[in-house]
């Protein structure tokens, strides 16, 4: 069966297996109480979502949120009702060797949207700024979705994969992009950790690198019409694509990704799916078998088996969107009136783990 698992759009290169929480108790907390959780940190929902910080031997671990529980720490990530933050905050790793990993955790507060982890060589200020999107220069890491991503026993879906990691080199500076939507009545504190367990680099016998394929920056679908936004990347060099998973919103009817092979006269379709609450990840290696894609009776899926790609074959991928609305549809990190249309997934093998990436109008 394929493998659905809403969970981060690299949720599927990892079988699911939830971490457990621990460490929900602080003595820096200022106002504690919420009922959700024990030994809670805070008055504000998510408490217990909180992961403990991972040791240099386990790996690394991020934070985008107060540096303390108190008034004054907090005020920069609270988030009131029917308000929407999208922001980067800038901070360096603190591996000081590179690392290899292949399980992650990301947790969300309630009201997280998304989160994507990228990293660059450069230095830049430190601090919270506000920003659409993750710097364009900067290398694509890893993401997340509302759901956050859960997965901590590595990529052993097939014989042969489990042993595949993604890579981080030393002291990077970091962005951390998150998206917030607060649809309560009550104001809400924002906050997402991040843990990468590393695997020993002499077990690493390939290199993953994250695919961000991201489309459409200069749509402008007219009100109540009907458009199919198209894009398309070329391989760098022979690859594999271990899966694929589309990103879009709430007007965006189909997403479909095709392949045009140098060899083939016609297009393979690959990858489709329909609906923004329940995005498929289709995984493509030996054993997983994902359903036939069906656009009447919209089921997801795409192809089986292990998907490979030439250097100078074309991954294609589109959007239908439908505006019903009664303004132009652009592109924007809003999720009922603007629209994405990008892929992600993962790929190797990867040089130095860098992401295969297109940012195309």
């Amino acid at each position: 069966m394929m493998q659905r698992i809403n969970k981060g759009w690299l949720g599927a290169l990892f079988a699911s297996l939830t971490l457990p929480l621990a460490g929900c108790g602080s003595d820096d907390s200022e106002a504690p109480g919420h009922t959700g959780c024990e030994n809670s940190l805070t008055s504000y929902p998510g408490d217990c979502l909180r992961s403990e910080a991972l040791t240099p031997e386990q790996g690394l671990s991020l934070h985008y949120g107060p540096s303390a529980y108190t008034k004054d720490a907090m005020a920069p990530y609270l988030i009131g009702p029917g308000e929407e933050f999208v922001d980067v905050l800038y901070t360096k790793s603190t591996n000081e060797q590179q690392i290899y990993f292949n399980a992650v955790t990301i947790k969300l507060r309630p009201g997280g949207h998304h989160m994507i982890v990228s990293h660059s060589d450069r230095d830049l200020t430190e601090g919270l700024f506000p920003a659409e999107l993750p710097p364009f220069d900067f290398d694509i890491l890893i993401g997340s979705q509302s759901d956050g991503l859960d997965s901590i026993n590595g990529p052993a879906s097939a014989p042969g994969d489990e042993q595949l990691a993604f890579t981080l080199g030393p002291r990077q500076q970091m962005a951390l992009n998150a998206h917030f939507l607060n649809t309560s009545d009550k104001t809400m504190l924002r906050e997402v950790w991040i843990n990468f367990y590393a695997i020993d680099p002499a077990k690493v016998t390939g290199v993953l690198g994250p695919l961000w394929l991201v489309g459409g920056f200069g749509m402008a679908v007219p009100p109540r019409t009907k458009q199919i936004i198209s894009e398309s990347a070329v391989a760098p060099h022979d690859l594999r694509i271990m899966y694929l998973a589309g990103h879009f919103h709430t007007h965006t009817r189909r997403f479909s990704a095709y392949i045009k092979r140098q060899s083939a006269p016609d297009p393979e379709l690959v990858y489709e799916t329909y609906d923004y609450r329940d995005i498929a990840y289709v995984r493509y290696d030996a054993v997983t078998q994902s359903p036939v894609p069906d656009r009447e009776h919209k089921i997801s899926g795409g192809t089986s088996g292990v998907l490979e790609m030439k250097a100078g074959d074309t991954l294609a991928w589109e959007c239908e969107i439908d505006n019903n609305e009664d303004f132009v549809m652009k592109f924007a990190n809003q999720l009922d009136t603007a629209e994405m249309c990008a892929l992600f997934g993962a790929y190797t093998p990867a040089e130095n783990g860098s992401s295969w990436r297109a940012f195309l109008p």
